[in-house]
C-alpha cells in the first residue's frame, strides 16, 4: 500500500512507526557486518535516533487511538508471560514488531 492509500493520521503514523523499524533494524544489521569501529558507532547512533523517531509517533498515536496504549501494555504482558527471562536481542525484537505492525498495517487498509 502507497502514502496516497493511508486516510487518517493514525494510519499515517502506524506507516512511520513501521518504516522506522524496518531503518532501525536496518542499521543495526550493518552496525553488526561494519568491519570498522567508526562505521560501527555511526550506523549504532543513527538505529538510535529511529528509535527516538518511533517514540514521538507512538506518543501520538496513543493521543489519536485509545485503543493504543491498552493494546501496547497487554502486548507487553504476553511478551513477558511467553518468554520469561530468556533474553532476547533488541533487533530481533524490532523485526518481529515490524512484521507484526505490517500484518495489522495491511489489514487495516483493507478495511
Amino acid at each position: 500500500m502507497g502514502i496516497d492509500d493511508l486516510k487518517t493520521d493514525a494510519q499515517m503514523l502506524r506507516k512511520g512507526i513501521e518504516e522506522e523499524l524496518k531503518a532501525a533494524t536496518l542499521y543495526e544489521n550493518l552496525a553488526g557486518k561494519a568491519k570498522s569501529s567508526d562505521v560501527k558507532k555511526l550506523f549504532l547512533d543513527i538505529a538510535k535516533e529511529e528509535k527516538v523517531h518511533i517514540g514521538e509517533f507512538e506518543t501520538l498515536l496513543e493521543k489519536l487511538d485509545p485503543e493504543y496504549e491498552e493494546a501496547e501494555k497487554e502486548g507487553e504482558g504476553e511478551v513477558k508471560k511467553l518468554l520469561g527471562n530468556k533474553a532476547v536481542s533488541e533487533s530481533s525484537i524490532l523485526t518481529s514488531i515490524a512484521n507484526v505492525i505490517q500484518d495489522e498495517y495491511e489489514t487495516t487498509l483493507l478495511w
